[in-house]
């Protein structure tokens, strides 16, 4: 399941784009005092001619008193009916609305479900005992030993120059960022997927970005 924030005053444009759904199994709209909220069923084919199908789940949620909109997208299904591509679509049309609009859109992290091992493919959940605090996770299956995820660490300095070390909203990918990737309007390039999205920037990064001097040479 992926979950995205966005600052926005309406859910309307959201709303809007998953009507447009052609497979919608089921739908039900709220308004209620200050709220609306829409859950969507839909469902999800391999193929134009295939009778497998997957479903997505997506829920929005709109509070016009905090205009924050809460996004929950959950798929059902795996295998030849993956409904993994339309998530994807749905993810960058979801972000392409919301960056047109200059809307703050966030990916918010999931909780940690354990780590599966490459090898035998079985996942667990690793407590801190068991190695939490590392990189490395030895399977509870096989036995073998592997890496899991690196933790994200939010900002690395070098000198005077300050990089956000971010993942991408749409495909949690996760770069180094500098001002010379900064467009005009404060956005970035996904160096994985190609995805636009604003750059979280705090007050004393903004600072270290003001006064940065380019320098390709500390970047490689």
């Amino acid at each position: 399941m992926v979950k995205f924030n966005v600052l926005t005053p309406t859910a309307e444009d959201f709303i809007f784009l998953l009507e447009q759904e052609k497979n919608i199994l089921w739908k039900r709209i709220w308004y209620i005092e200050k709220k609306t909220i829409g859950v969507f069923f839909i469902e999800v084919f391999s193929t134009s001619v295939s009778t497998d199908s997957a479903l997505l789940n997506v829920v929005v949620e709109h509070d016009k008193g905090e205009n924050i909109c809460q996004i929950w997208i959950e798929p059902f299904g795996t295998g030849y009916a993956s409904p993994d591509r339309k998530m994807r679509d749905l993810i960058h049309n979801i972000g392409h609305i919301a960056t047109k609009n200059n809307w703050q859109f966030e990916r918010m992290p999931t909780s940690y479900r354990g780590d599966t091992c490459p090898h035998c493919k079985a996942t667990y959940v690793y407590n801190k005992a068991k190695g939490m605090g590392t990189t490395t996770r030895v399977c509870q299956n096989c036995g073998k030993q592997f890496d899991s995820h690196e933790h994200i660490e939010p900002e690395k300095e070098w000198g005077e120059v300050r990089n956000k070390r971010t993942p991408c909203p749409y495909c949690n990918a996760v770069y180094l960022y500098n001002k010379s990737h900064l467009r005009d309007d404060g956005t970035v390039v996904c160096q994985n997927c190609g995805g636009i999205f604003q750059l979280p920037i705090d007050d004393w990064t903004q600072y270290s970005y003001d006064w940065y001097q380019e320098d390709n040479e500390m970047l490689q």
